[in-house]
């Protein structure tokens, strides 16, 4: 999903998917700084309270409507949703 890959690319995580890629760096505000592993390490320090309850809520909407996603956030009581 564009929707919730765009928080991520807001942080300079590269994407493996050209047509991702490609589309983010059409943009300029982009800066890609992180690969995926390196941003997945690092992904819990990035995010604020707002861009986790949205990625949780798009994730949610993703899920309901079958499509499959393999984004996890741990949340502060150490829950992956």
């Amino acid at each position: 999903s564009y929707a919730r890959n765009e928080i991520f690319a807001r942080h300079g995580r590269k994407f493996k998917s050209a047509d991702l890629q490609s589309y983010f760096g059409s943009k300029s505000w982009y800066t890609p700084l992180y690969e995926p592993d390196e941003f997945a390490a690092i992904q819990d320090s990035l995010f604020n309270d707002y861009e986790k309850e949205n990625i949780k809520q798009i994730t949610k909407v993703e899920k309901d409507k079958g499509y499959e996603s393999t984004f996890t956030v741990k949340d502060d009581a150490g829950f992956f949703w």
